[in-house]
Formats: C-alpha cells, sequence, structure tokens
C-alpha cells in the first residue's frame, strides 16, 4: 500500500547531497522523456515508456509483482529493503534493474525514500542477469545533477547530450543485460511511441499481474499517484474504473485459458487470481451468460 504523507521530506541522500523537490524531480522527468523517447546502446534499441520520481514514506510496502518491460530504479535518498531477489538493503546510489518477468518487491519500514524510475522497452529483447549485489553509482551526484542540468537547458545538441547523460547513469545497472555488442539503429523522434496518457500503462501492469491480488492502492504506487488521481484519470480515459477493468481482463484471460483445454476450472481461477472456484464461477457466469464448464462444453 502507498500512503501520500505531504509534508514528510527526504531529499538528503549521497554524500549529504540536498536534492530537489519531487516536483522539480518530476519536472526534470518530464523533459527527459520528451526530449529523449529512445536510444541505441550496446546493439539494442532502447524505448522509453515512462519516466518518474517519487517519495515514498516510512512504511510503505510494494507487494511482489511483474512487468513485461524492463524496469530501473535509482535510489536517492533514504534507506529501503529488497523484499524479492537480494533481500539486502536500498540505499542512497543503488541502481536496480528489473527485466520482464522478474518477481519483485521492497519496501521502505523505517524511513522514507525518495526514488526516480525509468520503465522502456529493449529491441531485441534480451536477458537480466541478477547480480549478487545491487551497483552502487558512486558518482550519482556529479551524474544526475547534470543530467537534470542538461534536462533544463535549450542549447543546439540537447537530445544527444541527454540520452548519453542518462545511459551514462544508468551504465550499472545496464551492465546486468546480455547485450549484443553490435550497433544498433537510432531512434526516429517523430517515430518513436509516446504515451498519451494513463491507461494504456494501467493496463499493462494489470495484464501482467493478473494472478495477484492487486489493490488500486497497489496500482496507484505503480503510477506514482493517490488513489483518487489514478480513479479520476482511468476514469476519464476509459469510462470505467480500474477494478472493472482488472476483472474483464481476468475474465477474458480465463476464457483463452479455458478454450485452451489445459487446466481445469480451478485452475484457470487461480491463475487469474480469482482463486474461489464459487466466486469465479458466478464472476463468468455474468460476463459470459454461462458456467465456466457449460463455456468449454463439459456440460454443468
Amino acid at each position: 500500500m502507498k500512503t501520500v504523507v505531504k509534508t514528510q521530506r527526504c531529499r538528503r541522500g549521497h554524500a549529504g547531497v540536498e536534492w530537489p523537490s519531487v516536483r522539480e524531480l518530476e519536472a526534470g522527468c518530464a523533459a527527459l522523456a520528451a526530449a529523449v523517447p529512445g536510444f541505441a546502446y550496446g546493439g539494442c534499441q532502447f524505448t522509453l515508456l515512462s519516466c518518474h520520481a517519487d517519495r515514498m514514506p516510512a512504511g510503505t510496502v510494494i507487494k511482489p509483482h511483474r512487468h513485461s518491460y524492463y524496469e530501473a530504479i535509482l535510489i536517492l535518498a533514504g534507506t529501503g529493503h529488497d523484499a524479492a531477489a537480494l533481500g539486502r538493503p536500498l540505499e542512497s546510489g543503488t541502481l536496480q534493474l528489473h527485466g520482464p518477468g522478474d518477481l519483485h518487491a521492497w519496501s521502505a519500514p523505517r524511513s522514507a525514500l525518495l526514488r526516480l524510475g525509468w520503465c522502456f522497452e529493449v529491441q531485441p529483447a534480451v536477458p537480466a542477469r541478477l547480480p549478487g549485489a545491487w551497483p552502487v553509482n558512486p558518482e550519482i551526484d556529479r551524474d544526475l545533477q547534470a543530467l537534470l542540468a542538461e534536462a533544463a537547458s535549450a542549447l543546439p545538441g540537447r537530445r544527444e547530450r541527454l540520452a548519453a547523460r542518462l545511459v551514462l547513469l544508468l551504465a550499472p545497472a545496464l551492465a546486468r543485460l546480455d547485450l549484443p555488442e553490435r550497433p544498433g539503429p537510432a531512434v526516429s523522434p517523430a517515430t518513436a511511441p509516446r504515451a498519451s496518457g494513463i491507461a494504456s500503462f494501467v493496463e499493462r501492469f494489470l495484464a501482467d499481474n493478473l494472478a495477484e491480488p492487486l489493490t488500486l492502492e497497489d496500482v496507484a504506487a505503480q503510477l506514482n499517484l493517490s488513489v483518487p488521481t489514478l480513479t479520476r484519470r482511468f476514469r476519464q480515459e476509459t469510462g470505467e474504473s480500474v477494478m472493472a477493468r482488472l476483472q474483464g481482463l481476468r475474465l477474458r484471460h480465463a476464457a483463452d485459458l479455458l478454450r485452451a483445454g489445459a487446466a481445469s476450472v480451478k485452475e484457470v481461477g487461480a491463475a487469474v487470481g480469482i482463486p474461489a472456484p464459487s466466486y469465479f464461477c458466478r464472476c463468468f457466469r455474468r460476463a459470459f451468460g454461462q458456467s465456466p464448464r457449460r463455456f468449454t462444453g463439459a456440460g454443468e
């Protein structure tokens, strides 16, 4: 669950550096995402899906979840705990990289945590190795401050310098990727995909985690939004609630699994996050007008 505490401050990080406010960091993230929709590195094409800053108050817990995209996280200030893969502290300067399908979770049990995050796709897709310990960028202060200053500038060549500074900042995390090390194509800003709202990103997160017991708080935490803001914006873009969309995705996937005939009704329900068979059958009947067994042709 993500709790928003507006009065809590957590801005002093590595070597006592005082970072900008979350609002200022978000402005830098927005400028970066607008200027650098993607870049070529190590023989692969990187497409930036989102860039965000957030301050998680003490007591925040992000439950285990997965993504179908890559996610890089940089800890700026505070101390957290990796609750999944490595089970180690997350301190200022720590860089994490989660590949598609990697189960991960973390918490900030004793202190607030200030983070920057980047979500991106990589073509061709490459595996992300799990390190013995998350890398720490010893030049985090210099590299990030240079990136933020470049994002706020308007000098010629800004786009190329921003891409280079972003790669420099993320290099310790990108070292986890099994890159092919051959020249990759450059990104065309005119054709690079850009997010037009939050709905597509929310749907992707939901589809990646259908089997998990997701709450609105879990989804809001992934987008660095409060629950009311997430609810309002998603309904504005789609005309329905987040949880209604989640239920629809679950039941459509359940129908696909039942058609495939490789799993029982109970197994299908568990696979789509509705583990109670009786409740799953009621939901399925409301959605499709027939029971799961009749849907598969097995009869009642």
